[in-house]
Order: structure tokens, then sequence, then C-alpha cells
């Protein structure tokens, strides 16, 4: 089997070091000095060690994944990653056979479709295909700003 010259397609996922680090990360913000300090106060949305998919199928190992308060996320990888995997565990929709889900230092991990309501109106997904997702006829910010 030849190899191909693109590093993500032969390891595809979140083994790819170059979009995750062992552990998740840090975010660090320069100041006005520009010196780089840690974000104060732990991340908004952690998702740690997730491990899951469809079936017997694991699509996530030990994927993490941390977004500071205010912050928006955009997750990017080749197809087949496990971008939109990653983000219906993040939401509830994919049952995690490890790892946890904590927003707002709150574990989310196994709430129940009710329970995560009033969460999925605080967080919003736009999936791969524009078309689908987002309305041309309004402008990307007016459409992340509404609520679900």
């Amino acid at each position: 089997m030849t190899r191909s010259p693109n590093p993500y397609q032969d390891d595809r996922g979140n083994k790819d070091r170059s979009i995750t680090r062992a552990g998740g990360g840090e975010l660090v913000l320069p100041d006005a000095s520009g010196k780089v300090t840690p974000a104060p106060g732990g991340p908004f949305l952690a998702a740690e060690n997730m491990t899951g998919g469809y079936g017997a199928a694991d699509i996530l190992h030990d994927c993490t994944l941390t977004v500071e308060k205010g912050q928006i996320a955009v997750i990017v990888g080749p197809n087949g990653a496990g971008k939109s995997t990653a983000m219906k565990a993040v939401f509830g929709m994919l049952r995690l056979r490890g790892g946890h889900v904590k927003l707002d230092g709150e574990d989310i991990t196994n709430l129940s479709r009710k329970e995560m309501v009033p969460l999925r109106r605080e967080m919003q997904m736009i999936f791969q295909d524009p078309y689908s997702s987002l309305n041309p006829r309004h402008p990307v910010g007016t459409i992340i700003g509404a609520p679900y």
C-alpha cells in the first residue's frame, strides 16, 4: 500500500497530534505587555478522554476537547476523522463508552434528553453541509446568535 504525502490521510482523527494534545490543553492569552499567561479558571466545556462510536465500533479514542468561556470552537479535519461524532458525544446525542463531558464544571455525560434540553439552547452545532445548516438569507452572526 502506498502512503499518501498528506499526513492526515493515513492517520485520521483524534490521533493527529497537530490538532489535539494528550490530556487537552490550556488556552494561553497574551496580555498587553505580550507576556503569555494561562486563561483564568477552568475551561467552560471540557470533553475529556471521550471513547465511543456506533455499534461496536469506536470512532473516538480518548478524544479531548476544551473550550474557554466566550470562545467559538471550530472543529476542522478530513472526512471520516470523527468531527461530527465528537460533537454528537458533546451534545449528548451519542453515549460514550469512556470519558466524560463537563459544562461549566458540571458533568453532563449521562444526562437524559429532557435534562439536556436547556443546555442545548446555549450551544449550537453547524454540520459540514452549510446549505442544510445555514440559511443563505441571513448573516452567519444572526444565525449562530439565534436560540435553537
